[in-house]
């Protein structure tokens, strides 16, 4: 029967840390990945650093130091785990941290205390406290926010709970029966740890880069899902998909008088104007149409981007009416916006409505709201219809 050594056996331990920790920290890297990836690979990489500090304690025992590195690297390790757990539900940081700050410091001064004398067993019982403490928090992250809704995740609290039982049993039989005991040596000693935390390694890198591309896809779908805002109006998507939402809803409700009203506002010639008079120039008429509509809409209503020169309006309204009505109020409040800006040359705002009916969705409605020629009439004074197209207001 072979019987291996403690110099072959951190060896061999160090070598799957190293290779499995590099793998993680390269792909982070490479990946360019969010701050839950980065935490993770800073507990690999201090797993990393004790691995290497023990081994070079197995083959030279006068490098006592090693051992003080190796014991605070390896609580570290756990610590930022535990971290980069909370941080992948979304929790502050702060007294976490400063809990595994503490941990480290603790077991480096108890270990560096013991110097040379203390052997490989120097400063083991406050690290082992901390080996217990931090994969316990760490397993108790797993079973709540976002990690308990990720079913891989079970992989990974079965890691840290076996880490916490084996270290918090480990710091128990030392304690009581002593580091040269029998039963502690050949239960709890060298190669026992080191198996356990080959596999526990391999597993935890194999989890975390699951749970790593789990949350890109979360988060790339929420970005999908979630509105977004440029100059306090909606994306084009983000306005389509809600008004896909309200048009669906409406199609449920059968008894529910409502339809959705669409108004499209365009400017005409303002590239023109842009390289007649400069892009500030066009920026300040496009700043201000933008705020005149919004300013003008009713409160409940959408306002969207529809391209760099045009917006899109949603709301509620009970008639055609009341929809033309809403176009030309707007269409007034645009052209007494730009004739308060003073600009050399304005620019010809074309307004269209379009409003649903059962089987009318988001797309088709905007298109019908953006070709429209709505009859709105020009007995305020504010605009005039074209015959040939959307009716359009001037300054």
């Amino acid at each position: 029967m072979m019987v291996l050594d403690t110099s072959t056996v951190s060896t061999m331990t160090s070598l799957v840390v190293v290779t499995a920790g590099i793998v993680f920290v390269f792909e982070t890297l490479l990946r360019e990945d969010h701050s839950v990836s980065r935490i993770w690979s800073l507990g690999f990489i201090t797993g990393i650093i004790s691995s290497v500090s023990y081994t070079i304690w197995a083959m030279d025992t006068s490098a006592w130091w090693a051992v003080a590195i190796g014991n605070a690297s390896f609580v570290a390790s756990a610590g930022f785990m535990w971290l980069g757990c909370r941080r992948f539900n979304d929790k502050p940081l702060r007294i976490s941290g400063g809990v595994v700050a503490f941990l480290i410091v603790t077991t480096l001064v108890a270990t560096l205390v013991a110097g040379e004398d203390g052997g490989p067993w120097a400063g083991a019982p406050v690290m082992y406290a901390g080996l217990t403490i931090l994969p316990g928090a760490a397993a108790f992250e797993t079973v709540t926010g976002a990690l308990v809704r990720i079913r891989i995740s079970v992989a990974l609290t079965v890691v840290f709970v076996a880490e916490a039982a084996f270290y918090g049993t480990r710091a128990a039989v030392l304690l009581v029966v002593g580091e040269d005991s029998t039963a502690f040596l050949t239960w709890w000693g060298t190669l026992p740890a080191s198996v356990l935390t080959i596999v526990l390694t391999v597993v935890a890198v194999v989890v975390t880069s699951m749970l790593r591309a789990e949350r890109t896809g979360l988060r790339g779908r929420r970005a999908v899902t979630a509105p977004r805002m440029l100059d306090n109006a909606l994306d084009t998507p983000s306005f389509l998909r809600l008004l896909d939402r309200s048009l669906q809803r409406m199609r449920e409700q059968t008894t529910n008088d409502d339809r959705m009203a669409v108004i499209s506002v365009r400017l005409e010639m303002l590239n023109a104007i842009a390289i007649a008079f400069g892009g500030r120039e066009a920026s300040k008429l496009r700043t201000s149409v933008r705020s005149a509509a919004r300013l003008a809409a009713p409160v409940q209503a959408w306002v969207g981007i529809d391209g760099e020169d045009a917006l899109l309006i949603a709301t509620t309204v009970r008639t055609s009416d009341q929809a033309n009505a809403l176009a030309s109020r707007i269409g007034t409040s645009i052209s007494t916006s730009l004739q308060e800006t003073g600009v050399t040359l304005a620019p010809e705002v074309r307004l269209g409505v379009a409003i649903s009916d059962g089987d009318t969705d988001a797309m088709g409605l905007a298109s019908s709201a953006r070709q429209a020629r709505p009859e709105i009439g020009a007995s305020d004074g504010a605009g005039s219809h074209s015959p040939d197209g959307p009716p359009m207001f001037r300054p």
